[in-house]
């Protein structure tokens, strides 16, 4: 019976950033496979009225617990206008469209479309794409050929909303230990602690 970690997430999701370190120490450390499903949370989310000081502050309780980089050109730009943009549907298909290419590489994509977010404070667009294709060793013009979600990405956000709705979850990120039909729900906090607790209890659930 094959034992699987499943990551449910949103790249616009701050805490899914967050999260990163504790996610990359336990990928180097256990050996069962991680499996990332994007779960369109903010997929087409409208613009939000700036709300700066709002967002920023829940960043900074992100960054104290975690340790990873909010930069003043995320601040600057993003959360600086009249409008703050959450909408992931560009930042999905990045991922995915790369993650494909190199599935060993998943979650170190993940958090590097993040970083264009959060690091470059910058918006996927074509030049995005095509610099996040190229730090993936990749051909840009393979992430240019569509703007529309291919069916295998929608698809998983299908099982994604899925899994979330058979286990009365609502929000992300989300990391589930899968035997079968058996399912674990990691508790949320120990994404956003030292990552050496995440690698014990999955451990100790295997």
């Amino acid at each position: 019976m094959q034992t699987e970690l499943i990551l449910l997430f949103d790249p616009s999701c701050g805490w899914c950033y967050g999260a990163h370190p504790a996610l990359a120490a336990l990928r180097d450390a256990s050996p069962l496979p991680l499996r990332l499903l994007p779960t369109g949370l903010f997929a087409g989310a409208a613009d939000v009225p700036a709300a700066k000081a709002y967002f920023w502050q829940s960043d900074m309780q992100i960054r104290e617990r975690t340790g990873v980089v909010f930069s003043e050109a995320y601040r600057d730009r993003l959360l600086g206008g009249d409008n703050i943009v959450l909408d992931s549907t560009a930042a999905t298909l990045a991922w995915h469209l790369i993650a494909e290419q190199r599935p060993e590489l998943a979650l170190d994509v993940l958090q590097r479309v993040q970083a264009v977010r959060y690091v470059d404070g910058e918006l996927i667009d074509t030049p995005q794409r095509a610099a996040l294709a190229k730090a993936f060793d990749l051909d840009a013009a393979t992430l240019d050929a569509t703007e529309a979600w291919p069916e295998a990405l929608q698809q998983q956000v299908v099982q994604a909303r899925t899994l979330m709705r058979q286990l009365n979850l609502r929000g992300v990120p989300v990391l589930l230990l899968r035997r079968g039909d058996d399912v674990v729900i990691t508790p949320n906090t120990l994404l956003f602690q030292d990552p050496a607790a995440l690698v014990e209890f999955v451990a100790s659930h295997v």
